[in-house]
């Protein structure tokens, strides 16, 4: 049963849901770069002392994004996946990823990438990156269950199958959202997938 907020805690996640939404909003407009911290306190109407009170800068945004995107993707998994077939697991994971990332503020999405490239050791430091874990979880299940091939070392499987979804789906975020198409992807990672098992 999930514990009850009290006055405060509402409050402090009402806040933080106005920041979240004030800065997707803004980025879609004026783009990353050119919004300030400044412009974020005035459209949620707080000090930039609260600001600071929750994020410690505007790339603590994007981190942010991160810590969210691992919780979200690891109750996907655990209401949806964990006990599934193996490799429909991971086609359905990559599918729920694609939509997932598809949804996300263009402009947004593309600093988004590029800050996790330069931060991505600090945060996973702190923070594991549960989409490679949950990965690796499937392979590793199916190899022992015998439903994914043995050949291959789990942990090779699951980075391959990792800079596939990524790098696809980054392609597609942040460029034309065109070659090879939506349904080319699904395809080319779906047959990947399908290569694994045993």
């Amino acid at each position: 049963m999930e514990k009850k907020l009290n006055m405060r805690q509402l409050q402090h996640k009402a806040t933080l849901e106005a920041i979240r939404s004030a800065v997707d909003k803004m980025v879609d407009t004026v783009g990353f770069d050119a919004m300030t911290i400044r412009d974020i306190c005035k459209e949620v109407d707080i000090t930039v002392g609260t600001f600071y009170h929750y994020f410690s800068s505007k790339n603590e945004l994007l981190k942010d994004r991160y810590i969210r995107s691992n919780e979200h993707f690891q109750t996907f998994y655990d209401e949806n996946l964990a006990s599934m077939d193996e490799i429909e697991a991971l086609r359905l994971f990559f599918e729920h990823y694609f939509a997932y990332s598809s949804t996300r503020v263009y402009q947004l999405y593309k600093r988004f990438m590029q800050v996790r490239i330069d931060e991505y050791e600090k945060w996973a430091e702190t923070h594991p990156d549960r989409i490679r874990q949950i990965i690796l979880e499937i392979i590793t299940s199916g190899q022992k269950k015998g439903t994914i091939r043995t050949d291959r070392s789990a942990e090779d499987m699951a980075e391959f199958i990792n800079m596939l979804l990524q790098g696809f789906t980054t392609a597609y975020v942040t460029y034309d959202r065109e070659a090879p198409g939506r349904t080319g992807i699904i395809e080319i990672i779906t047959e990947c997938i399908d290569s694994l098992r045993a």
